[in-house]
């Protein structure tokens, strides 16, 4: 039974990650310098992978 379940599970995942959309575009003008600097945190929340950083 658990198999199956994890078999479904995996069919599942497969079938959602098969590719995009037809109507997606990259942005045309996206300029990256823009978010070039400093940038400040508003809220945090701590994460385990982030300790002693």
């Amino acid at each position: 039974m658990f198999k199956r379940i994890v078999t479904a599970c995996i069919a599942v995942l497969v079938v959602g990650c098969t590719g995009l959309p037809d109507d997606v575009e990259p942005v045309a003008d996206f300029d990256p310098e823009r978010y070039l600097g400093t940038w400040h945190e508003i809220a945090r929340l701590d994460h385990s992978f982030e300790r002693n950083l």
